[in-house]
């Protein structure tokens, strides 16, 4: 019986950690993308390194809270997209702090032209 209780709990640690590492692929995955678009951003844009590691950062952080929420069960899909919407705002007005009004405006037409031409990304 003891054996069996420790294959149990044994086979729900690895579950557990199977789960974990997905999780931070993931994460890695979130990181490398936000590394890769600062990168770019730092060149349309001219960005000094201290703004690029900023903006780095708080495009991880978005993306790593809309992953958390558009993959999160407790929430419905109005509380989803109401965080959603925070999440947005709160990206702007730190996007806003890092880049002054030239950059933004440049920032603002870069997004334009991405969703206009999505193969150009």
């Amino acid at each position: 019986m003891k054996k069996i209780i420790t294959m149990c709990l044994f086979a729900f640690g690895l579950i557990i950690g199977v789960q974990s590492v997905e999780a931070q692929e993931k994460y890695k995955t979130i990181d490398e993308m936000a590394r890769i678009q600062s990168q770019d951003l730092q060149k349309i844009l001219g960005l000094n390194d201290d703004q690029t590691a900023m903006i780095s950062r708080t495009i991880y952080a978005k993306q790593k809270s809309y992953l958390d929420i558009t993959t999160s069960t407790k929430l419905d899909e109005k509380e989803a997209d109401q965080l959603l919407a925070k999440i947005d705002m709160n990206f702007k007005s730190k996007m806003l702090q890092i880049l002054n009004e030239e950059q933004f405006q440049a920032y603002g037409d870069y997004l334009s032209k991405l969703k206009t031409n999505p193969k150009d990304e």
